[in-house]
């Protein structure tokens, strides 16, 4: 193997950063498995042939490891490859992903996969309908403690990723700072840096109020900053109380007391609303006094008791108070309760049918890819249409326009 380059800490560091988290660990977890792969040969994982590489997706696309009903996916295999042109480009190596026989062997491996219907379209989740969201949100409506917290939290993130066209990883990293109120569009979201951004230029999403109270992301959202802040307000010490000297659990206890109070008076108060009535026609903790808002309104400027670093969805336990960060697997875990809730099926669903929902209705009512791609942030027609779904071969079609 050739002499290879050694890149200076601060290199290294702008190399990595030139990906994402969550790419730099599934990239050094490809990686990791590669070198095993190599070991168990006999042979050196760096500098790669191509033939080997080769042999590795022949290995794996068509064995069925131990604990697995079928070979891996051409996408995870193409990923895998991935990761090894990664690591030869950050050493200034040649790529074996480039060579004709890696690229054979991963086309053979898509072409026998689709030909068995192991993976008809690989890692594609079902999108999620827009009548089947309306039956979840009205299933999911509480203002009973403590369900009502987490059917508020719920409601606010399902009708964000669905309107936004968001995926998980955004819906989670989303903070207070992120969000402004808008007098005519409902609200601006600020995506800082994407998959499709990893530079950080900024996607400004626009979640709109809705003709109907119950799919209005812009009440959503308001109801749920509402409760958010009502529950930080309680958190604090009362004044004239001094709890320094009481032992943890004791506060513990005693702040939950008062944010449950502190709930059901607004669970409570949200019932005297009439389902007609919007409640996003105010910024979020506006005071009257104040007079009429501006047109665009910074959630962080407002005095709703929530930071600026504060996430915008947090995670709920059962007894509806507010816990820490939400991880991916609970914005699949909110959809896939409120389908069961309805008696909806679940197989193929996740988070990512949130996206792929907004696309196929998007498409279905007409948008054309690029207003689809003004909401989404998809770089490429391609990338669209790679998420669009066809509830009916009709659907979209010619064939239909010939007037036979």
């Amino acid at each position: 193997m050739p002499d290879t380059p050694v890149l200076s800490e601060r290199l290294t560091g702008l190399v990595d950063d030139s990906r994402s988290e969550r790419t730099r660990r599934a990239y050094a977890s490809d990686w990791r498995r590669w070198e095993a792969w190599c070991a168990q040969q006999g042979t050196v994982s760096l500098l790669a042939e191509p033939v080997q590489v080769a042999e590795y997706i022949a290995h794996y696309g068509t064995t069925v490891e131990e604990g697995r009903s079928r070979p891996h996916a051409a996408a995870t295999l193409q990923r895998w490859v991935a990761a090894i042109d990664a690591v030869h480009r950050a050493h200034r190596l040649p790529t074996p992903g480039a060579d004709e026989v890696v690229r054979n062997a991963l086309s053979g491996a898509r072409r026998r996969q689709a030909r068995a219907r192991q993976t008809a379209m690989p890692g594609q989740a079902q999108p999620l309908s827009l009548p089947d969201l309306r039956l979840m949100l009205t299933a999911t409506a509480s203002t009973t403690w403590p369900r009502g917290v987490i059917a508020t939290r719920d409601t606010a993130l399902l009708l964000a990723g669905f309107v936004g066209g968001r995926r998980r990883s955004e819906l989670v990293d989303a903070r207070i700072a992120d969000f402004s109120w808008h007098a005519h569009d409902g609200f601006h979201w600020v995506i800082p840096v994407s998959k499709t951004d990893q530079e950080g230029h900024g996607h400004t999403v626009v979640l709109p109020r809705g003709r109907h109270t119950l799919t209005c992301t812009a009440c959503a959202l308001t109801r749920w900053i509402q409760l958010r802040s009502t529950l930080a307000a309680a958190a604090a010490t009362p004044p004239g109380h001094d709890e320094t000297l009481m032992a943890q659990s004791t506060v513990w206890r005693a702040v939950g007391r008062r944010q449950r109070i502190a709930a059901m008076a607004f669970l409570h108060a949200q019932r005297r609303i009439p389902d007609t009535e919007h409640v996003c026609q105010m910024p979020p903790g506006w005071r009257t006094g104040r007079g009429g808002p501006p047109v665009l309104v910074p959630l962080a400027s407002l005095p709703t008791a929530l930071a600026a670093g504060d996430r915008m969805f947090v995670a709920v336990n059962r007894t509806g108070r507010i816990g820490g960060s939400l991880t991916g697997e609970a914005v699949t875990d909110a959809l896939l309760r409120a389908r069961r809730a309805v008696g909806l099926p679940t197989a193929g669903y996740s988070a990512h049918s949130l996206r792929a929902g907004f696309v196929t209705e998007a498409d279905r009512a007409g948008s054309t890819v690029l207003e689809i791609q003004q909401q989404t942030g998809h770089r490429t027609h391609e990338s669209v249409a790679v998420y669009r779904r066809r509830y009916s071969p009709a659907d979209g079609n010619a064939v239909t326009k010939l007037g036979l």
